[in-house]
């Protein structure tokens, strides 16, 4: 049986409170009081989960593999961005990072010795496939995820895999990439390979990582944060909009590939991993409480709803709000796509799990909505939704300097995780990420911070089963230190 180490704590008001009368002040605490400072880690605390219930941890293909150029991999946008001047902060790229496409022997012997039972990585388009097209196959790139999965099953180790982790192929991207809708038929000839070629061994599939930080970094960055390929900002009002439906378009695709021609007979599972805040109201005002509401429909909602609630298609939200905003724009219609009824149908039955990735969450406070207002200008979100995400001051960070994401924000993700269970059905929930950084130099191998954030979790995510949610497994990012995105080497 999986147990992790928790006893005699009650939850109350936020807070797991130790109740037993040991001299010893052992805490752990889901909210922003005095009661969360003591980090130790010293006495164990008890919780039982499921057999079945999967711990694990993550990768993904360009922030561990290296292998950039060798033997006949194609680039990715990834590649080619991390090349140009002054995109990652220590100027540093993924050319080797971790050298898992040398070294996967040892990350799997690693994940073994941690008596871990999953491993969820992904695939490289480019490896296998250089110009991303199927008529192109690079065989010892193929050959390389073979024996990844091989070698994890060997050791019991259940492979999680997920089809597009952010390294599209560039020459899809020279192409327009998301924005191109023709990117779904890409998508599902390279989901057909992937699942007729590992699908007899493979059970756990992710379509699309993070669809929404990928529709906000990659096809807008007009919130400070840009990501590969890092074009897109002028035109942010209606490219990340427009991205964001090809990415559902794509995982729609992708889906229908697997559940008519692959599920029947490999008896495996797909979802997507979905990201972003559960929000709580600014100051808990009334009208703040709107915002939270308009602010989680702008982030996972965004592309939750269509696929997971029970109605489909966009948020009545996000259609209204963006339209009534495409309006006062004098545009002719709304900068949000419009799906096919066929579409609506096909996505609300595309998924059999939710992915959730998740790290903190965040507060909300009501915007005003005139366009010539340019205090809202941040973001295109903030403009649409009238809503501004912001920490609490009272918040703590346990593992990063103070203030520095992700705030330790426990109780949040038993908040999202009810939410799913009452308004999504109550699918299955894989936790496909969750973790902290440290930043280099602070704790080095004392990880009294980060062992804190993960059992704070473990005990959010302990309470929202007893809730009711179905929750099956927990996912650590990452494996190992890796190249993170535009931080580079600069986060541990």
């Amino acid at each position: 049986m999986k147990i992790m180490l928790i006893t005699n704590y009650q939850f109350k008001n936020g807070c797991y409170i130790d109740n037993t009368t040991v001299t010893y002040d052992m805490r752990i605490c889901c909210c922003g009081t005095d009661l969360c400072n003591n980090l130790s880690v010293n006495e164990p605390i008890r919780r039982t989960f499921a057999p079945d219930f999967m711990f694990g941890v993550a990768t993904a293909s360009y922030q561990v593999e290296g292998g950039a150029f060798a033997d006949g991999k194609g680039p990715s946008i990834w590649d080619t961005f991390t090349h140009l001047p002054g995109t990652v902060k220590d100027n540093s790229t993924g050319d080797i990072a971790c050298n898992s496409y040398e070294l996967y022997e040892t990350d799997i012997a690693n994940i073994k010795y941690m008596g871990l039972n999953h491993y969820r990585f992904s695939l490289s388009w480019p490896r296998m496939f250089p110009s991303g097209r199927i008529d192109d196959p690079n065989p010892l790139g193929i050959l390389y995820y073979d024996k990844l999965i091989n070698l994890s099953i060997a050791n019991n180790i259940e492979p999680m895999v997920t089809l597009y982790h952010w390294d599209m192929p560039q020459s899809l991207m020279d192409i327009g990439g998301f924005l191109n809708p023709d990117i779904k038929h890409y998508f599902a000839n390279y989901s057909r390979f992937v699942f007729n070629r590992f699908g007899d061994r493979v059970k756990k599939w992710i379509t699309l990582n993070e669809p929404t930080n990928m529709a906000q970094a990659e096809y807008c960055a007009d919130q400070g944060k840009i990501y590969a390929p890092g074009e897109f900002k002028a035109h942010c009002a209606w490219s990340l909009y427009l991205a964001a439906h090809n990415m559902l378009l794509s995982h729609l695709e992708m889906a229908r590939v697997y559940k008519n021609d692959f599920q029947a007979t490999q008896k495996g599972i797909i979802g997507l991993a979905l990201d972003g805040p559960w929000f709580e109201p600014y100051k808990n005002l009334p009208e703040n409480q709107d915002a939270a509401n308009r602010a989680f429909e702008f982030g996972i909602g965004w592309l939750g709803h269509p696929i997971y609630s029970p109605d489909g298609d966009y948020s009545e939200v996000l259609k209204e709000r963006i339209a009534n905003m495409s309006l006062q724009e004098k545009r002719v219609t709304s900068r949000l796509p419009v799906f096919t009824q066929d579409e609506i149908d096909g996505l609300k039955n595309s998924a059999d799990f939710i992915g959730c990735n998740y790290y903190a969450g965040a507060k909300a406070k009501d915007l005003p909505t005139e366009l010539e207002n340019d205090t809202l200008g941040t973001t295109q979100e903030k403009r649409d939704s009238a809503a501004q995400g912001l920490d609490d001051a009272d918040w703590t960070s346990v593992s990063s300097p103070t203030g520095a994401w992700p705030l330790y924000t426990p109780w949040t993700l038993r908040e999202l995780l009810n939410y799913y269970r009452t308004n999504y059905g109550n699918k299955p929930v894989y936790i496909t990420e969750n973790g902290c950084m440290e930043v280099i130099g602070q704790e080095n191998l004392n990880d009294q911070g980060r062992i804190h954030f993960l059992r704070g979790y473990l005990l959010s995510i302990a309470a929202a089963i007893e809730d009711g949610c179905n929750v099956k497994g927990h996912t650590v990012w990452s494996l190992m230190d890796n190249f993170e995105w535009t931080k580079g080497y600069t986060m541990k």
